[in-house]
């Protein structure tokens, strides 16, 4: 038996065992011999470390134990039931508190409080000639647990009978309700019966401080546990513990205070409840006082002039910026002086009664329903935990019942605006709640000494300047030629969408808008107009507005984009070696009227199989590559152009997370588009460089012709030194001119100088031929006829093109300056024709 009910016995003076018709035990020692006759399964209970424990192995059976007692008119009941199972209709407690039979499956009439059961719950039933019929139904659900443990009081007012209970540790009883019940039985008993199914429940039903008797005085007044306010009508009044009927009912036991009005009408709910009726309506979202006076329990405690606060709440339903998220705590680790939780501010800046019943906070991975509660006005809100907090950065989304949005904050850690608070420690405060449509220019880090304020008006709390700029569009592109889709830099009015305009070269054209996102910050629109994809044109909106009410009018230029073919855009230059902790870099080279979004190609490497693999995005979002426009890829923009000029400033210059491996040696990429076309291939090689180069590091190769074959060894050259040995995002320093002649040969210059100065570097012979079957030879010879070195030999050409010479002879050493004499021989396959011809040159250098 616990100590607490050993005192109260005590104090009571009733001993243990029987005392003047009275039962009280805690079933200590051998309960069999503590002065109580017990009959029935005597053997199926046992005393275990101060509690009577079940002790009953026969499956699918029902066990008792009973003992003879006495009812009063005014009586008390008292049991303590723990079971470590969770009940069902086969495996429950009946608490017997008159019986009349010992035997209880032979009783005819009585009463019983039984635990468990289908509705898992502590309800009591009348016996009447053998019938069992629940008089008093309790709370369903209560007792769905694996460990279940009540305190049980049932007190009988004459012939009401009252069922409470409670768990150890709370403080009062609750009452599950009351029956007026008339029962008297020429001999009673009170008893333990329980029913059990399977292995899984013997032995598993624990009872202590049993007690059977008069009704134990009671000295506490009854206590109002809730006062519901129905509507601006009905009040509903529920107390502690069954009351006087009479007192329950009497109007001027009430009254509102401040106004001074007593109910019009009562209506009686039960022996612990009741309705208050006003004829008059009293006042919505107002806080109001009622006085109780002069109610009484059983025991005849009196409440006296006891006042409670109550509001008639008619709640709103959040829209647009009445809740704000003013605070976030992403990473609490390491604590500075508050709890390491992560939490969500939430403030009510409406100025009304909010109902968040229904009404969600989620990020991109989860959502939680709000608590079902009325925010009051300037209350404030805090969450642990709902949803978690990305530390970098997340996207954190409030919304109503209908799914509108109420407020959304998309943080990232630059938000702290210092390093070491986005550490760990600290939260992000809102600045100026009267602008919620600011981001990033609205939040700072905590300047409170525990690194946040949950609850608490923010540290950071101030007026910014106002915003007096509109919505403006951070990004822009065009799902097809029809849907155009706009990023803004914060909320639209979704108001304004109806005077809304888009104007193409200054013509208004129809409009639709498609969608919007729920942050109100993206929009799709789809419009009446056929663009040419070679021209530029201008768009401008107007109309759009902020939630402040601000108009901001945008224009800018847009060519509308185009699906790459075979060659439209070129590799145009490649560094593969560079210097010593340098990076690579491909420049590629639109040669098109037409603009590209860079967002649906790749760069990819490709395996020995030939097979492309290692695919690299160009862009992650819409990036337009321009007609005749140069792009410069790689993985450090900042080194390529600190180590060589980047000196056209039109250059599209992208830094790419990761760009494919490029041996030094040689090696093969691919432009693909999103269905791997292929745009542009390159298969390079070291050897493509001047033999004449001291040390290839660092040197880009450069294409000689943007029309000739990628993959022509002959069309690519080592970058001039007097350009730094590249030309990252503008022309080449060695490319073909525009020379052109009526002869089947002939020499772009008479001239080479092979200094890698970028000037006349190679000799560049160009051929034009009437078929395209032709196979060519190529030699060198000085000027007195000693050979020099074969250029091309027999190889097949088409019927346009050119080859080199880059002034070295057979040795791969540089020929000596002087006059030298090509000698070409081409030979027709399909006619056998043949065409001889001899032309000159001089190999200088300069002084």
């Amino acid at each position: 038996m616990k100590k607490h009910i050993i005192l109260l016995i005590v104090s009571l003076g009733i001993g243990v065992g029987v005392l003047k018709g009275q039962i009280q035990t805690g079933f200590e020692g051998n309960y069999l011999k503590d002065g109580i006759v017990w009959t029935g399964d005597t053997a199926s209970f046992l005393h275990i470390d101060g509690e009577l424990r079940s002790n009953h192995s026969v499956l699918n059976s029902t066990f008792f134990i009973t003992t003879p007692s006495d009812t009063f008119s005014m009586s008390q009941w008292n049991l303590d039931v723990r079971l470590t199972f969770n009940p069902s209709s086969a495996n429950y407690v009946d608490f017997f508190l008159m019986a009349d039979s010992n035997h209880l499956g032979f009783a005819r009439n009585g009463c019983f409080v039984r635990l468990g059961n289908t509705q898992d719950e502590i309800s009591l039933y009348r016996l009447l000639n053998g019938v069992e019929t629940k008089v008093i139904d309790g709370v369903d659900g209560l007792m769905n647990s694996s460990n279940n443990h009540f305190n049980l009081k049932i007190e009988k007012y004459g012939d009401s009978f009252v069922l409470k209970r409670k768990k150890p540790a709370e403080n009062y009883y609750f009452t599950e309700g009351s029956f007026k019940l008339n029962l008297k039985l020429p001999k009673s008993f009170v008893g333990l019966r329980i029913r059990q199914s399977t292995i899984s429940f013997v032995n598993r039903h624990f009872f202590d401080n049993l007690y059977v008797g008069k009704l134990i005085p009671d000295t506490f007044a009854p206590k109002l546990d809730s006062l519901i306010a129905i509507n601006e009508h009905e009040l509903k009044c529920v107390f502690n513990e069954a009351c006087d009927s009479n007192s329950l009912v009497k109007f001027n036991n009430y009254k509102v205070l401040g106004i001074n009005r007593m109910p019009d009408s009562m209506v009686y709910l039960n022996f612990k409840s009741v309705k208050l009726v006003f004829k008059t309506a009293l006042n919505v979202n107002t806080k109001y006082q009622l006085q109780l006076d002069s109610i009484k329990d059983f025991a005849e405690n009196y409440v006296n002039k006891v006042v409670k606060d109550f509001f008639i709440l008619r709640p709103d339903k959040p829209s647009l910026f009445d809740l704000l998220i003013t605070e976030l705590m992403p990473d609490p680790e390491p604590p500075v002086g508050l709890p390491n939780k992560e939490y969500v501010e939430i403030t009510n800046v409406s100025g009304r009664f909010l109902d968040l019943s229904n009404c969600t906070i989620s990020d991109p991975t989860a959502s939680r329903n709000l608590p079902a509660m009325v925010l009051f006005p300037d209350s404030i809100l805090v969450l642990e935990s709902i949803p978690s907090l990305n530390n970098s950065g997340d996207d954190i989304v409030l919304k109503n019942v209908d799914g509108q949005l109420i407020h959304q904050v998309a943080y990232t850690d630059k938000w702290y605006k210092d390093p070491a608070k986005s550490a760990g420690g600290y939260s992000l405060e809102m600045i100026d709640y009267n602008q919620p449509c600011l981001t990033e220019a609205n939040w700072r880090a905590s300047i409170d000494a525990k690194g946040g304020t949950p609850g608490k008006l923010n540290s950071v709390k101030a007026s910014l300047p106002r915003d007096t700029f509109g919505v403006r569009i951070n990004s822009f592109n065009v799902l097809n030629d029809t849907i155009l889709n706009f990023v803004f830099n914060k909320s639209f009015d979704t108001l304004s969408l109806n005077q809304m305009k888009i104007a193409i070269n200054q013509s208004i054209v129809p409009l639709r808008v498609l969608s919007k996102n729920l942050a109100q910050t993206e929009l799709a629109v789809a419009i009446d107009f056929s663009p040419d994809n070679t021209k530029t044109y201008q768009i401008e909106m107007s109309g759009l507005m902020d939630c402040e009410g601000t108009i901001q009018k945008e224009a800018f230029n847009w060519q509308w984009t185009s699906k790459a073919k075979r060659n439209d855009i070129i590799i145009n230059e490649v560094l593969f070696n560079p210097y010593t902790g340098g990076k690579d870099f491909i420049e590629f080279y639109n040669q098109t009227d037409f603009a590209f979004d860079l967002s649906e190609y790749f760069v990819a490497d490709v395996d020995n199989i030939g097979q492309l693999n290692n695919y690299y995005k160009l862009s992650t979002g819409t990036l337009v590559l321009k007609p005749h426009q140069f792009l410069l890829l790689t993985e450090d923009t900042n080194y390529v152009c600190m180590t060589y000029k980047c000196a056209n400033p039109n250059a599209l210059k992208l830094r790419i997370p990761k760009l494919i491996t490029m041996p030094d040696d040689q090696g093969t990429f691919v432009l693909v588009s999103l269905l791997d076309e292929v745009i542009d291939s390159l298969s390079y090689h070291k050897n493509w460089h001047s033999p004449l180069l001291r040390d290839q590091n660092g040197v880009s190769l450069e294409r000689l012709d943007k029309a000739a074959n990628s993959n022509n060894p002959l069309n690519w050259h080592s970058a001039a030194s007097t350009v730094g040995y590249a030309t990252p995002g503008y022309e080449n320093s060695q490319k073909l001119g525009q020379t052109k002649s009526d002869k089947s040969f002939y020499l772009e210059s008479k001239t080479l100088s092979p200094d890698g100065d970028g000037f006349e570097d190679f000799l560049i012979l160009h051929y034009q031929l009437p078929l395209g079957d032709y196979t060519l030879t190529v030699n060198i010879y000085t000027s007195e006829g000693v050979f020099v070195k074969k250029i091309v030999n027999n190889q097949t050409i088409g019927i346009e093109g050119f080859t080199t010479w880059d002034g070295t002879d057979y040795n791969q050493q540089k020929a000596p300056v002087g006059i030298y004499i090509l000698e070409i021989v081409a030979l027709s396959v399909q006619n056998k024709e043949v065409l001889r011809e001899k032309l000159s040159c001089v190999v200088a250098q300069r002084f």
